[in-house]
Parts: structure tokens; sequence; C-alpha cells
């Protein structure tokens, strides 16, 4: 079966996923596949999509977002801020190491989240290693923030499960929020997970990014057997979605995050608030190569629909 085409457009194009055979999928060099993506001979697909053709609810609301708007149009206007969030399970070894540092040089990684480092946070020793400014944990050890000198970052809210921070940087209009998430694979610690986000949920109107790896799966479209093993974990995620109002920002890449090299999940997603679609602010996720991993690292780029003088006078 030959994979579609890589598409050069305007406005991001939504392709039907009927037919991929992920046993097909060919595994390409994480340099390769990287460097790939730099030239912008993206494969668009989204999970969102059915079988059948048809637009998932969630999925019909963000088509028309401004997150969806073409970064490369916003990009020749305004500089764009870009995160990395990664299930690495161990960065200890060289191996992650050399890679995360290649990723961050290649994509000009502002900051990024890194899930399951396996080893105690060395903050000096990491900063410089990775080559970012500053690094934090949270309480569990599970959750590791980086990010550079252009950032501004204080902790809102440390668990075991979520890092909240309040991110401050001249070409947003305003302050942001992100949470790093990593969720726990038992679902009576998940419910707990679930309640302890919306207890973060901001009261205004403000711009509020939530990513990582959320150990559970919206839908029989988000695992590569169709088969839901939990389908009451599957409502509690849905429904976390609802009462938050929290929408799917998609993505550019290969159909799911996450693998036992038996099944494919899309474990690892990005959300974001209504506000970022309202203040014409725009967000972009892209899969990149799992390589030797069994997650796959999410790149988010962040920019604005305005001008940076714009930006900067709205402080």
């Amino acid at each position: 079966m030959k994979r579609p085409k890589a598409v050069k457009k305007v406005n991001y194009k939504v392709l039907n996923m009927q037919g991929r055979d992920h046993g097909q999928e060919v595994l390409v060099d994480a340099i390769q596949r990287d460097a790939l993506t730099k030239e912008k001979n993206n494969l668009i697909f989204d999970d969102s999509v059915q079988s059948g053709g048809t637009v998932s609810s969630d999925f019909e609301e963000m088509r028309t977002s401004k997150s969806f708007v073409e970064l490369e149009e916003v990009e020749s206007q305004n500089p764009v801020y870009i995160q990395r969030i990664w299930n690495i399970r161990g960065i200890g070894n060289e191996a992650s190491n050399r890679r995360v540092h290649f990723l961050r040089k290649f994509h000009h990684l502002n900051f990024v989240g890194i899930l399951e480092p396996f080893i105690a946070l060395d903050d000096v020793y990491m900063t410089r290693r990775l080559g970012f400014e500053s690094a934090i944990a949270n309480c569990s050890g599970k959750i590791w923030f980086l990010h550079d000198n252009k950032i501004d970052c204080n902790v809102l809210m440390d668990r075991d499960q979520f890092l909240h921070l309040k991110l401050s940087f001249y070409i947003f209009p305003s302050d942001l929020f992100v949470t790093v998430v990593y969720a726990k694979c038992n679902s009576g610690e998940r419910r707990i997970f679930w309640e302890s986000l919306l207890d973060v949920k901001p009261v205004d109107e403000v711009f509020w990014l939530v990513g990582g790896d959320f150990n559970a799966i919206s839908g029989p479209s988000k695992q590569s057997d169709g088969v839901l093993s939990w389908p009451g974990a599957v409502r509690e995620f849905n429904n976390f979605l609802m009462v938050s109002g929290l929408l799917d920002v998609g993505f550019v890449g290969d159909r799911f995050t996450w693998t036992n090299n038996k099944i494919w999940k899309r474990l690892d997603r990005v959300l974001i608030s209504p506000s970022w679609n309202a203040k014409e602010l725009v967000v972009g996720v892209e899969h990149l190569s799992r390589a030797v991993y069994d997650h796959c690292p999410l790149l988010i780029k962040l920019s604005v629909a305005s001008s940076p003088l714009d930006s900067k006078n709205c402080n």
C-alpha cells in the first residue's frame, strides 16, 4: 500500500486514513526524517478522520481554527517559539542525550518537556549538556521542563502527574499557561489526574496549553486494532475534554504516538483552550520519528497572527 504523497498547501489538508497499514510503515532514520521535516515535505494525517471518511466532532471544531493556519505563512512575518514534549523513557544514556541535543539545535527549541527521564535531575549538568538556560523537575521526578533565556518560567502547581507553569515571552500578548502531563496507567490514579487538571483550569480567557502523555485514548480510531479494552477509561477522558473545554490541536505526521510493536495508540497529544482561536494565536503539532523509542516526540510551534511589534506593545 503506497502512502499518500507529501503536500505543500497554504492551509492544512486532511487526508483520509482509510486502508493505511501500520505494518508497512517504513522506519526512517531520525536525522533523515527530521531533515525532511525541515524541508516542509510533511505527510498530513489526523486520527480524528475515521475509516469511513467522516470527521469526528472534536476535529470539526478545530478544522476552522487559527491553529490550522499554515505555519509557514506566519513564520515569514513573526518569530515562532518551538517546544517539544517527549516521553523518552530514560535520558541517562548517551544516545538519548545526543538525540535531544540534536533536535534542540535542528528545530531551534525554546523549551522542552521530558517525561520518564529515569534519573534524578542535575539541573546544572543537564542545562549545559542539552543547551538550555534552566531546568526544573516535578515532585515525582518524572516530568522535566527545560527552557532557554528568552522565557521567564514560574511553577504554579506541582503534582506527581503534571507540572503547571506560567511562561512569559515577548511575542505573546499575555502570559502563556503550559501544563506538561504524564498520566498514570492505573485508571484510579488517572481519575485523580483528571480532577486535578480541572482544578488548575484558568478562570479567565487566558492561553492554556496542555500536552504530554495522557495514557488514554478518546476512541477506537486512536488504536490500531480498533478494540477498546477499557471503555470506561475512554468515557472518562472524553468527559474531561467536554468539561474542560479543551480542544485537540490535531497533528502532522504518523497517526499514532506509541507502540509496543504489537499495537499502536495515540497516547500523546496537545490540547489548547478556545482562547487560542479567539486571540488569533497559531499552534501546530508534528509527530516526529520514534526511531528506536516507544513514544514519538511532539514538536509544537507557537506564534501569533499579528506583527511582532503589536505583540510587544500589548505587554
